[in-house]
């Protein structure tokens, strides 16, 4: 989840992690603007405020203009160098991880960093209480190597990938793995490696619960809420009234591929005006009304489409015994 705020013209908007840090640390709008206004709007920004409390706060108070400037009463300032300090020490950690993360990442690509399993319930936990009218069943949970290998891949990109629907593992599902060794004589250690990072789709039910886990897997990781008002929920809908529409698996699965890979492109080529996932998806649903046409027409065509037509065989003549 990241901070609703909006950002007057001339502010440079801060970036996604860093509006999940003031998401997480739930800063008022305010007060994000006010720290976006200063200059700093990145992790690594902020996190070389200063070495310690004092320093962060002098420096704030320097790119303000002087101790009025951050607020005039003496008890709303104090409350904007606590929210200050907060994020920058939720900043300073997350910079340290990532550096740490991106160093052992390098050095294998493969390697996905196992999350702790108590973070992986507080993920779950966290979700249950936020949608209380939802019942999390396996079927639509994901599985916990499928967290972790977004959670790599949005350390690494800081964008989400455009994973296969296939790609997108439950809870429900048994994922099997081996171990091996590294395969450099200066790198002798274990690696625990997935072994079917992707499985064939079923049905049309299967595509939805797969959808459903990725969207999931989002909102543990803090990167897109599952509402409607951030895309999710308004994607699956559409999909589900596409679905009606064009029955079957290969036109709910175009339609997906379709979506999702525009959502790809603009969170990629065009990060300047979409720079999280859910505002390249609400872009797509809301503007991007040609691809479901093309998904639709490309259904339709296939209806029409003629089947492969075989020569007729010639049956050969039985040689006659020999007598």
């Amino acid at each position: 989840m990241v901070d609703r705020t909006v950002y007057p013209a001339g502010c440079d908007a801060p970036t996604s992690a860093v509006r999940q840090i003031f998401a997480s640390c739930k800063v008022p709008p305010e007060v994000c603007v006010r720290i976006a206004q200063t200059g700093p709007s990145s992790v690594e920004m902020i996190a070389v405020m200063g070495e310690n409390h004092a320093a962060v706060r002098q420096s704030f108070t320097n790119l303000c203009g002087g101790p009025d400037q951050v607020h005039a009463d003496q008890a709303p300032r104090e409350r904007i160098y606590l929210w200050l300090l907060a994020v920058w020490s939720a900043c300073v950690k997350l910079h340290e991880q990532q550096a740490i993360r991106r160093a052992k990442m390098e050095e294998d690509p493969h390697i996905i960093p196992s999350l702790p399993s108590d973070d992986v319930s507080d993920f779950r936990a966290r979700f249950v209480l936020a949608h209380p009218d939802m019942l999390l069943i396996p079927s639509k949970e994901p599985h916990k190597k499928f967290i972790e290998r977004i959670h790599r891949d949005f350390t690494l990109h800081q964008h989400v990938q455009d994973y296969e629907v296939g790609e997108m593992r439950r809870r429900s599902e048994n994922i099997a793995q081996k171990t091996g060794m590294a395969q450099t004589a200066d790198q002798l250690i274990k690696l625990v490696r997935t072994d079917d990072e992707k499985v064939s789709v079923a049905g049309e039910e299967e595509v939805m619960d797969r959808l459903s886990s990725f969207f999931v897997a989002l909102e543990y990781l803090n990167i897109c809420s599952f509402s409607e008002a951030d895309g999710p929920l308004k994607y699956l809908k559409m999909l589900s009234e596409h679905r009606r529409e064009a029955p079957g698996l290969q036109s709910l699965l175009t339609a997906d591929r379709l979506v999702r890979k525009e959502v790809f492109r603009l969170n990629t080529d065009d990060r300047p005006n979409y720079p999280t996932f859910s505002g390249a998806l609400l872009r797509v649903l809301n503007h991007c009304h040609w691809i479901w046409d093309k998904a639709r027409a490309e259904y339709e065509s296939s209806l029409h489409k003629p089947g492969p037509v075989r020569e007729p065989s010639t049956p050969t003549k039985k040689r006659s015994a020999e007598t």
